[in-house]
């Protein structure tokens, strides 16, 4: 386990004496070094409760862990489909996704779980914005991508800048459209 008594220790909210939850620090982030300022939000929050809960069940947590990266990569694969590649293409490159050993932290990691959760919410919103109905309404689904982007920043924001980078050829092409 990459960060059994490293990060994950530090997420998760357990009396050392008692083992009761520290509830009031999971909602307020009250002992997270991230309480000045606006950072992760969800990560923050989602990785307490889950380390907080999951604190002795390292199999079920690696679990969760392994099944938002498979989320992730079936995501992609769909995604590649949805653009009009080939299965082979939608399989290869979710596989890569997949058995990368750069990626290897989300499966390992249960910290860096909501990595995965990020990167799910950044390709669900793109396969909304390449659906049928947002190639009818390019304008309101690009507006759409702001307040999504902004959710997927509150797990990891590099993937929120591929939604913005999307919303951007949005309103590009509607505007060379018309």
């Amino acid at each position: 386990d990459l960060g059994k008594y490293g990060d994950d220790y530090d997420f998760q909210q357990r009396d050392p004496v008692t083992g009761s939850w520290l509830v009031w620090s999971i909602l307020t982030q009250e002992d997270s070094s991230a309480t000045d300022y606006f950072w992760r939000p969800l990560h923050v929050r989602g990785t307490m409760f889950l380390q907080t809960a999951l604190w002795e069940h390292d199999r079920v947590n690696h679990i969760i862990s392994a099944v938002a990266h498979l989320a992730a990569a079936v995501l992609l694969g769909l995604v590649i489909r949805r653009i009009g590649l080939s299965s082979r293409a939608a399989v290869a490159g979710a596989l890569v996704l997949l058995l990368h050993p750069m990626v290897h932290e989300v499966a390992l990691w249960p910290s860096s779980t909501s990595l995965a959760w990020g990167t799910c919410t950044m390709l669900a919103g793109l396969l909304v914005a390449t659906s049928g109905w947002a190639a009818r309404r390019p304008l309101t689904a690009a507006l759409l991508m702001g307040p999504w982007a902004f959710v997927t920043a509150g797990w990891y924001e590099p993937p929120a800048m591929a939604l913005l980078c999307v919303a951007l050829m949005m309103v590009m092409h509607a505007r060379v459209r018309d």
